[in-house]
């Protein structure tokens, strides 16, 4: 049983959990102190804490009272007598902590603690619920396990392929519709030309974006912009702004201005496999040649089309003289990213995350459009694949670029413009990342000196006319003066109304009013404290595994894991490293040598598909009650949307969100909350910055930094793992090799990225 100092803490924070901490704290330390609800000193006691509850919350300081005083009188006669009370009203209390106070700790079956999860053996419906999440996360085959991730991963595939089959029936329309013309259409004023060397510019015009939640403001509004041909575009914004919803949008035409003969391809962030090859899904990317194939099949069903059907024949075979037969030359893009004949044509749902990206990459390459959209294109590659995609965009593309992506080290590479998306406008910046920091940081400070200015004079001129007012009239020169500078002061704001423009009055005359700059609201990240661990919480010694009759995966692997780690895995996609996480937490046991892990530890990990394991039909706040229910009641329910908003989910709106309305990152940072929700000693994080923005990415660095726990990342981020890790690992040809150096001032790193560009890794 709890001890009494610990129980009187979880019942405060508990019971008391809408007061602020400093006093639940001060409340605490009055209840349990020795004696103090003993003889004389037990009154005196009671009415300070009846003061401090009524002081913090006063409207239902007499609830609160009652319930916590009668949570303490039953743990006390608990502690000396060791049985329950047997009034009902305090029973009831009574049950309702003792759920509150497991719940971290006996009532979650994991691998967490070095356990096996062991769903199948669990009679308890949220006891199995929660021990097949755990199960997921780690790749436990359990028939519970199994089944619920089939469940979640179907929902989320039949809401993809829905939208993607919208947008493809959208884009053949439009290619069967310029197959039938043969030209563009009079809007455009130019020839069809499918070539990239022939895109034009993209000027998207007067156009609104729509709240995809389906209500609400817009996210955009009268919007105007250029995408002008071969520049390359990183369209950057807080998670949640929009930025997809607009990627979608242009993709699919909806935006005024997208012209009828400009080839576009997006490449979505989150990649769902299906039974169609790898090869397949290349050659039908091309919605050009599929969208004359779909007409040339609808002019032969048709009589009298035979001129129009001899021309689209003659347009499908310029198209394959020009780029030559479509499965050859998707075979040959394929082979370029390393994919084995095998592979090729292998359904997509066989492949792994990061290879299934490829295939989107690959889709790009074959289709070769005017515009190409990305979306977090560097999600499940490793550093040899991101590498390759750099020289590829900066070399060898010669469209029009669009791409969202939280790899701040990529997007300097890449990019030659920023889009930013913030408070409902669109800003262009010319430069990378770091030239659009500095010049964004430079007009902040502008606009907040000019409106500094502006104000000192409005006040100097409003000093005058109060000055001259009390003295009287000075004459006639002195009151029209006064008359004057009133009419100036009246019309603040007023004049340009009808220009959509506020203008403000100087002693010049009228120029436009400053706005006052509004700060973006701090995005942070709060991991809880686990406390303090006295020992190494992993220890792996001279650890070999592998599969019957499969070579070995881990030939001798020495590695300690403690509370102060800060580590990096380093490694191409399937050179090892979920192989050795699952070692580390126990998910998996050596063939020989010796994986210790202190079974006092809590451990937490966040997949690479993290994301799958959601409910789409859930939202934030359901999800959390699912993994820590309590006792089910409205305490519960505040406490959880209290911990939502320490990962920027708090509000009326986004905890009752449905999570396939959500973006990305705001997934994200759901699975990083309910992860953190049990205070773990090590955090294991597999890509963890996938979907972030750059400022949530920033305040993920910082919260590693602050933790108190241990973090063990595995991440092709540079940005992330020289800011965050001390210590960097590869992992390759069954080998862990800790790299010299350490990793904080980035040159273990720098030698380890040249060593993967010459081939050495």
């Amino acid at each position: 049983m709890a001890s009494f100092v610990d129980f009187v803490e979880q019942t405060v924070n508990t019971i008391l959990h809408s007061i602020d901490e400093d006093t639940r704290e001060y409340i605490a330390s009055l209840i349990s102190t020795e004696g103090s609800l003993s003889g004389d000193d037990k009154e005196e006691t009671c009415e300070a804490v009846n003061a401090l509850i009524e002081g913090a919350d006063e409207d239902n300081a007499e609830e609160l009272q009652k319930k916590l005083w009668a949570a303490i009188e039953v743990s006390s006669s608990s502690q000396q007598q060791q049985q329950q009370s047997n009034d009902d009203d305090i029973g009831q209390t009574t049950k309702l902590l003792e759920k509150k106070i497991t719940i971290g700790d006996s009532d979650i079956k994991t691998f967490a603690s070095g356990i096996v999860a062991q769903a199948d053996a669990d009679d308890d419906a949220r006891g199995l619920s929660i021990a097949t999440f755990f199960a997921n996360q780690i790749g436990i085959r359990t028939e519970a396990a199994i089944s619920e991730k089939k469940r979640r991963k179907l929902a989320q595939q039949k809401l993809r392929e829905e939208a993607e089959r919208r947008e493809r029936e959208i884009e053949l329309e439009n290619q069967m519709s310029l197959a039938a013309t043969g030209d563009a259409s009079a809007d455009d004023g130019a020839n069809f030309d499918d070539s990239v060397d022939n895109a034009q510019d993209c000027h998207l015009v007067n156009f609104n974006l729509p709240n995809k939640k389906g209500s609400g403001m817009d996210l955009l509004s009268n919007v105007n912009l250029t995408l002008a041909r071969g520049r390359r575009y990183g369209l950057v914004g807080r998670n949640g702004c929009g930025k997809t919803t607009l990627m979608e949008l242009i993709s699919q035409r909806q935006v005024p201005g997208v012209p009828k003969n400009l080839s576009l391809l997006l490449v979505k962030q989150e990649i769902m496999g299906s039974d169609r090859t790898a090869m397949d899904t290349v050659v039908r990317s091309d919605t050009r040649r599929e969208g004359l194939l779909a007409f040339i099949k609808k002019m032969e069903e048709e009589d009298d089309k035979a001129e129009s059907l001899a021309k689209a024949y003659e347009r499908l075979a310029i198209m394959e003289e020009e780029s030559g037969p479509s499965e050859p030359r998707a075979r040959k893009v394929l082979a370029g990213l390393g994919f084995k004949e095998e592979m090729m044509v292998k359904p997509t749902s066989k492949l792994s995350g990061g290879w299934r990206m490829r295939v989107s990459l690959a889709c790009a390459l074959f289709a070769s459009p005017n515009l190409l959209l990305l979306d977090e294109p560097t999600n499940h590659l490793d550093l040899e694949a991101v590498l390759w995609l750099e020289r590829y965009l900066n070399k060898d593309f010669k469209g029009t670029l669009l791409i969202v992506s939280h790899d701040r080290h990529f997007l300097n590479e890449v990019v030659t413009d920023v889009l930013h998306f913030h408070r409902e406008t669109l800003t262009c910046y010319k430069g990378d990342i770091n030239t659009f920091e500095e010049t964004r940081d430079e007009r902040r400070k502008n606009q907040i000196r000019l409106r500094d200015e502006q104000e000192a004079k409005r006040k100097h001129m409003q000093s005058y006319i109060d000055k001259h007012s009390e003295q009287g009239s000075n004459g006639p020169s002195a009151a029209r003066q006064r008359k004057s500078r009133m009419k100036k002061m009246e019309r603040i704001g007023m004049q340009g109304a009808s220009q959509g423009r506020k203008y403000k009055i100087s002693y010049e005359g009228a120029v436009e009013e400053v706005e006052e700059y509004v700060e973006d609201e701090e995005v942070a990240l709060d991991f809880p404290d686990p406390g303090t661990f006295d020992s190494n919480i992993v220890e792996l010694d001279r650890v070999k595994f592998g599969y019957e009759g499969a070579e070995l995966l881990m030939k001798s692997v020495d590695m300690v894991v403690n509370n102060k780690s800060r580590v990096a895995l380093l490694g191409r996609n399937g050179c090892g490293k979920s192989t050795l996480i699952k070692l580390i937490v126990g998910a998996l046991t050596p063939m020989s040598g010796r994986a210790k892990i202190d079974g006092r530890a809590k451990i937490e990990y966040l997949a690479q598909h993290q994301l799958e394991q959601l409910d789409p039909y859930s939202c934030p706040l359901d999800t959390m009650k699912e993994r820590y229910p309590g006792d089910g009641g409205m305490a519960q329910e505040l406490l959880l949307r209290k911990y939502l908003a320490k990962f920027g989910l708090g509000g009326e709106v986004l905890p009752t969100q449905k999570i396939h309305t959500m973006s990305g990152g705001q997934k994200c940072r759901l699975c990083l909350g309910a992860a953190m929700y049990r205070q773990p000693h090590l955090l294991i994080l597999d890509e963890p910055t996938n979907h972030l923005d750059l400022e949530t990415t920033e305040a993920l660095i910082d919260a590693i930094k602050s933790f108190k726990g241990g973090v063990l990342l595995v991440s092709h981020d540079q940005h992330l793992l020289t800011s965050c890790c001390k210590d960097m690992y590869v992992v390759q040809g069954g080998e862990v090799e800790k790299l010299s150096g350490g990793g904080m001032d980035g040159a273990a790193f720098a030698k380890y990225k040249k060593d993967v560009i010459a081939g050495r890794r």
